[in-house]
């Protein structure tokens, strides 16, 4: 399928993707759309804090969106999604 989206990959726990596609097939969306739903709302959530800035979409701070994440997918909650400078690249 073509698509103008940018490609990703992640790791999950076992348990955390299998309830993560459960719920995409009760929602009657893919895993990806999922996981893509729950960036957009992170996103949105951190605008409205005032985490990210609107005008050129720089995240200030995202200590927190590791714990959020993983809590919102029932997994154990870490920061390891995300380097704990609040930057996307290498630690």
């Amino acid at each position: 399928m073509a698509t103008d989206k940018e490609r990703v990959s992640l790791y999950l726990e076992k348990s955390t993707k299998e309830k993560m596609t459960e719920l995409a097939r009760v929602e009657r969306r893919s895993l990806s759309n999922m996981i893509e739903i729950l960036c957009e709302k992170e996103i949105r959530r951190a605008r409205g804090e005032g985490r990210l800035d609107n005008d050129h979409g720089r995240i200030r701070d995202l200590g927190g969106l590791g714990n959020t994440l993983a809590g919102n997918l029932g997994g154990e909650p870490t920061n390891e999604l995300l380097p704990p400078t609040g930057t996307l690249g290498g630690r």
